[in-house]
């Protein structure tokens, strides 16, 4: 009878602790956390092995980017309000770890509030005082895309449409290649095909890392024109993981053979995408040799012009066409618009 009695008081005592304390496991994280590649220290706690972050952080760190927010209480509703795009107002206590408040997390009584709707499917914590959140809850909601850095073990936010993009189409590429130029350079062949004329016209989108063509990795669309009496032509459009405008070059051989190292003649432009249409011809930048009459400029500028649509045609049609890309990238998140592209 007394085994029994003591039986019962355990399981008593048991009942009166705090549900919250034996369903899940707080600890302070070591995750790292990067913006928009700038590291940022700031609290956070690995509960259950999933990552959270203090919103009012968050909404500190992305302030004046495209995915910034408001965030404010009422009392009223006992709800937190988040209002995307509203400059987020900073209250102090911002990016100050502190102290390991991990033994004071508890689910969080406050609702959520995003535009007066109530989102689902969010984890929300309170801890210290303060609520915390899982990024990849946040990021659909505010417009910021997160990847994660298993090599350093850093969640990586990117509140760039363009940068994101970039970073799609990079790390695709990464499988999916097809050929690889001994400087790094990775080409992937999107199209090729052939005319009744006898031309031919490939089309190949390309990784350049920092060290093949300059200062920065770029992203490289890419179209080598055959004509059938031997001419050839090359263009490359380089863009960048952020900034604009972009770089192109074309170069154009007479006499073309796989050793052909100088060509004929060669320009360079510089491309607007907010600006940048197909009807319009491009301005030349340069142009070797530099002494080539006017009217054959303006007809090279013209045919530059709508080389680089089709290429941002092409590309384009990749990634609408890709599982993996269509989501999280297309030409305008690069910047050009539907005049860059022929019907």
């Amino acid at each position: 009878m007394k085994k029994l009695i003591s039986l019962i008081l355990c399981l008593l005592l048991l009942a009166c602790l705090p549900v919250a304390a034996l369903a899940y496991d707080v600890v302070l994280s070591p995750q790292n956390l990067s913006v928009d590649g700038q590291l940022i220290d700031c609290e956070k706690y690995n509960i259950d092995g999933s990552n959270y972050f203090k919103l009012r952080d968050l909404a500190y760190i992305l302030m004046g980017t495209d995915a910034q927010f408001g965030v404010s209480y009422s009392a009223e509703e006992n709800s937190i309000l988040i209002v995307p795009g509203m400059p987020y107002e900073p209250v102090g206590g911002e990016l100050e770890p502190g102290a390991d408040k991990s033994s004071s997390a508890v689910p969080s009584a406050q609702s959520v509030l995003l535009n007066n709707a109530r989102p689902e499917g969010l984890s929300v914590y309170n801890i210290g005082g303060n609520n915390f959140f899982k990024l990849r809850d946040l990021a659909p909601l505010l417009g910021f895309t997160v990847d994660y850095d298993a090599d350093t073990n850093t969640a990586v936010i990117l509140t760039s449409a363009q940068m994101a993009a970039f970073d799609a189409v990079w790390n695709w590429m990464q499988e999916h290649y097809t050929h690889e130029i001994d400087n790094g350079v990775r080409y992937y062949k999107m199209e090729e095909k052939t005319g009744d004329n006898g031309d031919s016209v490939e089309f190949w989108l390309g990784t350049a890392p920092a060290e093949a063509y300059g200062s920065e990795p770029v992203l490289v669309l890419y179209e080598r024109y055959f004509w059938s009496d031997g001419n050839v032509a090359e263009t490359w459009l380089y863009l960048t993981r952020e900034g604009r405008p972009y770089s192109a070059l074309n170069e154009y051989y007479i006499t073309y053979s796989q050793t052909s190292t100088d060509p004929d003649y060669s320009v360079t432009v510089t491309v607007d995408p907010a600006a940048f249409d197909q009807a319009v011809p491009l301005s030349l930048d340069s142009c070797e040799p530099a002494d080539l009459e006017q009217e054959y400029q303006d007809i090279l500028a013209g045919n530059v012009t709508m080389t680089i649509s089709g290429l941002v045609k092409r590309f384009n049609e990749l990634l609408s066409s890709t599982p993996e890309l269509y989501a999280v990238a297309s030409m305008w998140d690069f910047g050009f618009t539907g005049a860059a592209l022929p019907g």
